[in-house]
């Protein structure tokens, strides 16, 4: 049984190096993981995608994530923002 991975990447970027190494290397296929690269648009879709669960994980820079999590953290101090 393998289980399929949905990545999202903003673009080809250097932070995708691990992906692409082990992609290369065969790591996934001998855990058992199938990995889907997706190239979505922006960091908030990406946000948006790892919170209804339609990605499984991201790879970029940090900014976007923790923007989102303090974004998330003023509008549940502040209902109704």
């Amino acid at each position: 049984m393998t289980i399929r991975l949905r990545i999202a990447t903003p673009s080809r970027t250097l932070f995708a190096l691990p992906y692409w190494i082990a992609v290369h290397r065969g790591f996934f296929k001998d855990e058992g993981l199938t990995p889907d690269l997706e190239f979505v648009a922006s960091g908030d879709l990406i946000n948006e995608g790892l919170r209804n669960g339609r990605i499984t994980l991201a790879i970029g820079p940090p900014d976007g994530v923790m923007l989102d999590v303090l974004a998330c953290r003023r509008s549940a101090a502040h209902p109704g923002r």
